[in-house]
């Protein structure tokens, strides 16, 4: 029994991180890949989780765990392919157009409602599976034991997914074949039980259950069409395909092709927009004397890559995109609407992130243009940064030029354009002397340079020397574009936004981004977003210091050791959740793949808490001074908060600068790693003294009471630091205010100690 109890804790931790990843990237194509929402989608799951992990630990009778594990398991087990089905109907079920973003609220609404039944059974499995542990094995009935399963089995899980699964499998088939694996276990569970009516009518729905997982896996395929028929509805579905780096889908309609990339509309073909194609083109080609060599980061299909081969002066292409799916499909089921730009000798394909590509080539190019036009994830904004910035700078030839678009209007700037354009101006400014900004309606173009430009009379006479076939531009159009009067009225407008520089660890861009699309289409978020604005670590600071005091005040300096035990759990889920999204969002700024990373590093997070909740476990016998042992764990996380500060402010550049790269995947992975090990130490610590104070027997009662606590803050952490925290005060503030809580955790357990 005992061994088969094992297994099945094991499978439910493995089953818990196939459900979480799984649905998370489901989430991000319908949230159009913007990784904030894995804060918010990651802080329902576990608030969800804490209320099961309640109802496990306290609500159910005593003597009925394996039927209402079995229960719960079923719950979970049919609830993960269903959630699958309702994100990918989501857009339709809210009225929200298929090409559309999601508002944050609404993000947050519907992500909770569809984990309900995934995440909420799922946590009352952790605190079942302690009272069951604690029943059949008393002698080794230790909550860092179950612990350890349970995240052994997301280890397992998350590594198993990233590198066996994900790349032959979709998530429907994932789905159901572990369903199919669940109610096996359940049935060899159910046998060891003594023979009752509710025993075999479990075990009957379980088989019933078999028999519809298995069906349903021989027909996935049919599911599957059904699914992303509701999920892009009034098109035909040509290709659609998870890669380890992101999802592609290739629609038709009528005679037009869509080619979306984790939601996002790359191209369209063969109705391409050729007004702002010819002017991203031929505006930056005629300002360069002699172009020779230039480089495209993303989105050069349908039309652009045409209209740069125009010029016989052009020597070299080089075409950067990381998922080599995207040329894949281009070249199977779009070959004859676009071989002349695939097939050219002078066209060079990169597979690879264009950002890392550029700061590991020695190439050196006259003209780089960036294929994305707004910051409204973080894989777009980390190429609107300053850092970004002075990398393309030091690629560029002599009177060499940047070139992207921003959203923007001929006729008004609302105030969120105007920030949105003054920033990226702004940062702009930092790295290149000259920059200048073609105002357009729908778009602004934005060139940069170490070399003034030329004036318009000149960019006519080579295009009247350069003999290129255009459908729009002429002299004319040129000179227009390029009068006086635009460019002192583009100016003008952007001299009353705001100054903020865009950073990678700062990402303010990426605010801005955000509130542009809150304006259009959720006008509450982003009244609340620029309330938001003003906020900085000092108020912060005096806020939750006075907080402290009051608190201290309420219990007389001397709070109760339940309430600072809890708050001190609760804190570190905040730090845990927050060192999460921290390690998640920088990965993505420095590297842009997290949506292949992303189970390797939550696996990796996962299995540090397993080592650390083991370690804490297995010294408990031999640690005479539990609690000091645990005011160590407080001061560490303090310590380490500082040292994940002199990492990415000073030791990463460092490394980078010198191109140690396999040493900084190295760290980053220990530091994935460690920051797990930390906060999975304490949880068995806290167990252990609460147990002791209180004289507490039932192990699910106290797992349940801190569990919740541990979920509570890491549901916080995910939403503050997510949506908040990160895009608005930056790395370093974020972690100086996790030093603060946890010092407020110190200031709460010395005091709860202090004799009166």
């Amino acid at each position: 029994m005992k061994k088969r109890l094992n297994i099945v804790i094991l499978i439910t931790g493995l089953g818990g991180i196939l459900a979480q990843i799984l649905i998370l990237r489901e989430f991000l194509i319908v949230f159009l890949g913007n990784e904030l929402t894995i804060g918010i989608i990651l802080s329902n799951w576990l608030i969800l989780e804490a209320l099961g992990s309640f109802l496990g630990g306290r609500l159910f009778s005593k003597k009925k765990e394996v039927l209402n594990f079995v229960v719960f398991t079923f719950i979970f087990s049919l609830s993960f392919p269903l959630a699958i089905f309702l994100v990918r109907d989501l857009k339709l079920l809210i009225g929200v157009l298929p090409s559309e973003a999601i508002t944050v609220e609404k993000a947050f609404l519907s992500s909770l409602l569809i984990l309900i039944p995934v995440s909420l059974p799922h946590g009352a499995l952790f605190s079942l599976s302690c009272r069951l542990y604690s029943r059949f094995f008393k002698e080794d009935a230790t909550l860092g034991k179950v612990y350890f399963l349970e995240t052994s089995g997301t280890i397992l899980g998350g590594f198993i997914l990233t590198y066996l699964l994900l790349p032959y499998w979709g998530s429907f088939q994932i789905s159901l074949f572990l369903g199919l694996v669940n109610m096996i276990l359940c049935f060899f569970f159910l046998k060891f039980k003594e023979k009752s009516f509710s025993f075999s009518f479990l075990q009957f729905l379980t088989f019933i259950f078999f028999l519809i997982f298995s069906f349903s896996l021989v027909q996935v395929e049919a599911l599957k069409q059904f699914s992303l028929r509701k999920q892009w509805p009034y098109q035909k579905i040509i290709y659609y395909k998870n890669s380890i780096y992101g999802n592609i889908c290739l629609t038709q309609y009528k005679t037009q092709f869509n080619l979306f990339y984790n939601g996002v509309n790359l191209f369209s073909l063969p109705y391409s927009d050729i007004v702002q194609i010819e002017e991203l083109v031929h505006f930056p080609l005629l300002f360069h004397p002699y172009p020779r060599d230039v480089l495209i980061i993303s989105g050069g299909l349908g039309g652009f890559i045409r209209e740069v081969l125009k010029y016989p002066q052009i020597k070299r292409v080089d075409y950067a995109e990381l998922d080599p799916l995207i040329f894949e499909v281009a070249e199977k089921k779009l070959f004859s609407l676009i071989k002349d730009e695939l097939k050219n000798k002078k066209v060079f394909l990169k597979n690879l992130d264009g950002r890392l590509y550029l700061k590991t080539t020695r190439k050196k190019y006259d003209l780089i243009w960036l294929g994305v036009g707004i910051p409204l994830d973080l894989q777009s904004d980390r190429l609107f940064t300053e850092e970004f910035f002075k990398i393309s700078s030091s690629k560029l030839r002599k009177g060499g030029i940047l070139v992207f678009k921003l959203p923007g209007s001929l006729t008004y700037l609302s105030k969120e354009l105007k920030d949105l354009n003054s920033c990226i101006f702004s940062t702009l400014q930092k790295v290149f002397p000259f920059v200048k900004i073609i105002a357009s309606d729908g778009y602004n173009i934005f060139l940069a340079s170490q070399q003034s430009f030329v004036s318009s009379d000149i960019l006519i006479e080579r295009f009247k020397e350069r003999k290129i076939k255009t459908l729009l531009l002429s002299c004319g159009h040129i000179k227009y574009r390029l009068s006086s009067y635009w460019e002192d009225w583009i100016t003008q407008q952007l001299q009353v936004g705001t100054k903020d520089v865009n950073k990678d660890f700062k990402p303010l861009g990426l605010f801005y981004g955000l509130s542009y699309f809150g304006s259009s289409f959720s006008s509450q978020v982003n009244k609340i977003l620029f309330k938001l604005k003003g906020l900085n670590l000092k108020k912060i600071s005096i806020f939750l210091s006075s907080l402290f005091i009051l608190t201290l005040l309420f219990f007389k300096f001397k709070p109760n050791f339940s309430f600072s035990i809890f708050y001190s759990i609760f804190s570190s889920g905040l730090a845990g959740m927050v060192f999460s999204l921290i390690l998640i969002f920088s990965f993505q700024v420095l590297y842009g793949y997290l949506y292949y990373w992303i189970g390797v590093l939550v696996s990796l997070f996962m299995a540090g808490l397993a080592a650390g909740g083991l370690t804490s476990s297995l010294s408990l016998t031999k640690l005479r001074k539990v609690f000091l042992f645990f005011l160590f764990l407080e001061f560490l996380i303090i310590t380490y908060s500082l040292f994940l500060i002199f990492f990415f402010n000073y030791l990463y550049p460092y490394l980078e600068k010198s191109q140690s790269f396999f040493i900084l995947k190295g760290l980053y992975l220990g530091i994935c790693f460690f920051s797990g090990l930390l906060i999975g130490a304490e949880f068995p610590l806290a167990n252990k003294l609460y147990q002791d104070k209180y004289s507490i027997v039932n192990l699910g009662y106290s797992a349940g009471f801190l569990y919740s606590a541990d979920l509570l803050g890491g549901f916080l952490g995910g939403i503050l630091g997510g949506v908040i925290f990160f895009p608005l005060l930056g790395l370093k503030s974020t972690l100086l205010l996790i030093i603060i809580l946890k010092v407020m955790s110190l200031g709460f357990l010395g005091f709860s100690q202090v004799e009166h």
